[in-house]
């Protein structure tokens, strides 16, 4: 819609309305009153027609003003100005105020605007599917009604199924197990879940999807093509942390996620642990009893240079005082028969 168009007052004259079109080259141009009511449409048809019969240019427009004319509201669909019969379109409010026009040309640039954003949705449309289809993880989408509407090859090939046959058809039907329509009916979020699909344990995500405050479906994702899956990817992290080149950093953040916490205190403890770790240094950790020391001193062991040896735990207060020393630190030679004094060989068995 072209706005604040070029209009002409029901009170000038016919010569004034063939200025009007000397300078624009409309085919139509709306007529007004003072307070920017339309009275009428005044074209080049009309005036021609005015010349024709010899009337005089000095006559005011009113005489020949077409006073039946299409006209569409600011809220009609585009559809509406299409067929226009002239080359303007009064766009008027419901109390006959007009409000803007539609040209032909204002009709072009709709058109392409629509053109590019179906093409521009369309791609977007394209984008996401591929990326659905390139995800690891089985993702599958139903609506309000627990139908499928969308579901990606990993999934498909879990269950053996083709897309094409799928779509649209009840999710408990296609899928072993499923509780995504419960999910569309109580929007309630199940995370980590155990579902055994064609055979396989699962563990899944069931999120439901809303809009302005209702649920109008569910999205299912599998975590784990399968729970076996998941124990050999933990196994592999294992071993990657036996490995001589994994970084520094994600080791560290390995064991010290082993420390369960978010405190400032523990958030500090754990700096302090990664800072003294890596030092030829004895630590002495104190604490109440059941504070975690001994899991302290087992991540320190694992990140330090020693990673690589065993950790032995002993109770110090099950050892006599007058042997303390001496367990720890060793004998001295022939104190007793077998006393040495680089001290007591443990046991590895």
């Amino acid at each position: 819609m072209t706005a604040d168009p070029i209009t002409i007052n029901i009170h000038q004259t016919i010569n004034e309305a063939i200025q009007a079109f000397s300078s624009h080259n409309f085919y139509g141009i709306p007529v007004t009153d003072n307070h920017g009511f339309l009275h009428g449409m005044i074209t080049k048809s009309s005036i021609m027609l005015a010349l024709y019969n010899n009337q005089s240019t000095d006559e005011s427009i009113q005489t020949i003003i077409e006073t039946s004319f299409d006209y569409v509201s600011p809220l009609d669909p585009l559809e509406k100005a299409v067929n226009m019969r002239e080359g303007c379109l009064p766009v008027i409010t419901s109390d006959g105020k007009l409000t803007g026009i539609i040209t032909r040309t204002d009709l072009l640039k709709a058109r392409s605007i629509q053109v590019d954003t179906v093409q521009t949705t369309l791609s977007t449309m394209t984008i996401l599917q591929q990326v659905l289809d390139s995800t690891y993880e089985g993702v599958v989408v139903v609506n309000h009604e627990g139908k499928i509407t969308e579901i990606n090859e990993a999934y498909c090939k879990l269950i053996n199924q083709k897309k094409e046959d799928v779509l649209h058809h009840p999710v408990e039907e296609v899928i072993d197990n499923t509780r995504l329509q419960q999910t569309c009916k109580t929007g309630i979020e199940e995370r980590n879940q155990l579902q055994r699909i064609n055979g396989q344990d699962m563990l899944v995500h069931r999120i439901p999807l809303t809009a302005n405050e209702r649920v109008i479906g569910a999205m299912g994702l599998l975590i784990y093509r399968d729970v076996d899956e998941m124990f050999s990817l933990t196994n592999k992290l294992a071993e990657s942390f036996r490995h001589p080149d994994l970084g520094k950093q994600a080791k560290e953040n390995f064991y010290l996620d082993q420390i369960i916490g978010s405190s400032a205190k523990t958030l500090d403890l754990k700096k302090q642990i990664a800072k003294i770790a890596p030092l030829p240094s004895n630590v002495l950790i104190t604490g109440a009893s059941g504070t975690g020391k001994e899991l302290c001193a087992q991540t320190i062991h694992k990140l330090s240079q020693a990673a690589s040896g065993k950790f032995v735990a002993i109770n110090c207060s099950a050892i006599p005082e007058n042997l303390l020393e001496s367990e720890l630190f060793g004998y001295v030679d022939g104190a007793f028969t077998g006393a040495l004094r680089s001290g007591k060989k443990v046991n590895s068995n």
